[in-house]
Parts: structure tokens; C-alpha cells; sequence
């Protein structure tokens, strides 16, 4: 009875820790990467197994396909493919129907993998990388692999995504969307930042936020700037380097009219100079004055003489 009891025991304990592993196993790859001070979360592009995302190669002259799926796999669109589901495939129609995988048919850490698109730039997008795929032709030693860079921002309308083959055994897809932002960034009326603003890196905080264009602040730019008492939108340092300015202007006057005064008066002064002339017997002074008193003793030297002839 008591053997009975302990296989019981062992069993549940036993199918507790495979359901256990099971639910680890299926929870150890989250469409979820966090780095730099920046967080992307991809699960709102997750679809179903049944589904993913279906591309057709727009070049002339292919008639190639793309079925992947974002951090899930998906069936496989061929009778001609060999893996049932895959994370990604290429494949061709016609009287030749073709199927290579593009990465593994389970799905963890280890064929599939989040980096920043620029590891300058936390917020510029995320990179999610699949490996495992098929043999590659050209290096029979290397399997397929496909990459999707999330960039951040949104596409014009316009826009039709491309699969670009960037190596002998790689391909990658690139386009940009919300989803390739940090959730940091802020989204408002369907729109990032509110659209007053952009989604960028803070190096002073260590962090991804929205900056707000002039005149618009909050964590989504979503709020109007309110004006100061007064209606004046000058701060005080506005007014401080105003009076600075006018200050500055002041003196500069002050200055010139002082500089002008200074020439005037140093102009006067050689002009009311006293002149002098250089004779043969000497130094003469032009004064009108001086020549009377000159002219004055030779008239009264002479007018003595004639005195003296008298007697």
C-alpha cells in the first residue's frame, strides 16, 4: 500500500515537472527586448500559426514568395517544403515548385535573436534575427537565416516592403512602424509622440522619451505649453540680457560723445597757438604792443637829441 502510495506520488510529481518544463519551454522566448534603456515589444505583430505574413518578390523576372511569421511560427504554404512550420519560408509556384526554410521550426533563445539595429542609437529600431533554417546551397555547411529590422517611425502609404537577399545564405526585411519604437516612447491618437515630437535616446537620462517640438510637452507631447502671467513668454534671463544689451548701447554712446568732445577741443587749442618769427638779429615778437614800445624809445631817443641841439 504504501509502495502504491509513493508511485502515485511520484507519478503526479513527475508529470507536474513535464508540464512544468513545458510551460518554461514555451514561455522562454518573449516577443520582448530590453537594452540601453530602451524596450521594444514586438507581441502585437504576432499572428497565428495558420496565418503570417505573406510577401511577393516585386523583381521582374521572380516568382518568388515570402511566408514568416514575428515570434511564432508558421505552416508551411507547400506540400514541397520540408519542415511543416518554420518561423519563415521561400517558396515558388509553377511546374517546378520549390521550398527553402528561413530559420527553425521551434522556436528560443537560441534561432531567434533580439539586437539593436544601431548600437549607437538604442532608439532607432530592433533587429530580430532567425537561424536554422535550411542548408544553404551555396555553402552547403551554413543553413538559411532571415533577419527583420524594426525600424522607428511609420511608412508612407505608399511603401511596399522588400525582401533583399544580402548574402549568399542571409535574407532580411526592413520597414519602419510603431512596434520598432522603445515603449518609452509614448504613442497618442495613433500617433508617436502625438506627432509633435520625435522618439529618440536621452544620453543625459540613460533613456528613450519623446522630445517635444516648441511649445508642447508630457510624456507624448499630447500637452500645450501654458503662457506666463502677463502673456509674455520672455523668462527672466530674456529680460536680463535685454538690459545687458541696452546697457552695453548706453556706454558705447557715451563713449563716442566723449571721443568727439576730446577732438574738438584738441582742434582749439592749436588753433589759438602764438606765433613767432625768426629775424636775423633775433627773436622778435609779432604783438603790436611790443613794436609800439620798441618804436616808442627810438622817438623819444631821437626827440632828446634835438632837445639837446636847441642849447
Amino acid at each position: 500500500m504504501r509502495s502504491r502510495r509513493s508511485f502515485l506520488r511520484d507519478t503526479v510529481l513527475c508529470v507536474g515537472l513535464v508540464v512544468l518544463a513545458q510551460l518554461v519551454v514555451a514561455d522562454s522566448f518573449k516577443c520582448r527586448f530590453s537594452v540601453q534603456g530602451a524596450t521594444y515589444d514586438l507581441s502585437s505583430l504576432v499572428t497565428a500559426q495558420s496565418e503570417g505574413y505573406a510577401l511577393d518578390d516585386n523583381t521582374e523576372g521572380s516568382n518568388k514568395s515570402y511566408l514568416f511569421n514575428i515570434c511564432e511560427v508558421v505552416d508551411k504554404p507547400l506540400a514541397a517544403c520540408q519542415d511543416a512550420t518554420s518561423v519563415a519560408y521561400r517558396y515558388s509556384v509553377g511546374g517546378n515548385p520549390q521550398c527553402i526554410s528561413l530559420g527553425s521550426s521551434t522556436l528560443d533563445e537560441s534561432t531567434a535573436k533580439f539586437e539593436l539595429v544601431d548600437a549607437d542609437d538604442a532608439a532607432k529600431g530592433v533587429r530580430l534575427t532567425y537561424t536554422g533554417g535550411s542548408q544553404c546551397d551555396a555553402k552547403p555547411d551554413t543553413t538559411y537565416s532571415f533577419r527583420i529590422n524594426f525600424l522607428c517611425g511609420e511608412e508612407p502609404d505608399s511603401y511596399e516592403p522588400r525582401v533583399t537577399q544580402i548574402g549568399d545564405c542571409e535574407f532580411q526585411l526592413q520597414f519602419k512602424s510603431y512596434e520598432g519604437c522603445p515603449v518609452q516612447c509614448k504613442v497618442k491618437d495613433g500617433y508617436m509622440c502625438s506627432d509633435k515630437g520625435v522618439c529618440a535616446f536621452d544620453k543625459d537620462s540613460k533613456t528613450s522619451r519623446c522630445f517635444c517640438y516648441s511649445g508642447r510637452y508630457g510624456d507624448a507631447c499630447e500637452l500645450d505649453q501654458p503662457e506666463k502671467a502677463g502673456g509674455s513668454s520672455c523668462d527672466l534671463m530674456c529680460r536680463v540680457l535685454s538690459v545687458v544689451c541696452i546697457c552695453i548701447a548706453l556706454v558705447i554712446i557715451a563713449a563716442g560723445v566723449v571721443y568727439h568732445r576730446l577732438r574738438r577741443l584738441e582742434n582749439t587749442s592749436a588753433h589759438f597757438e602764438p606765433a613767432v618769427d625768426y629775424e636775423p638779429d633775433g627773436l622778435r615778437s609779432n604783438t603790436p604792443y611790443a613794436d609800439a614800445s620798441i618804436n616808442g624809445g627810438a622817438n623819444s631817443q631821437r626827440s632828446t637829441a634835438a632837445a639837446s641841439s636847441l642849447y
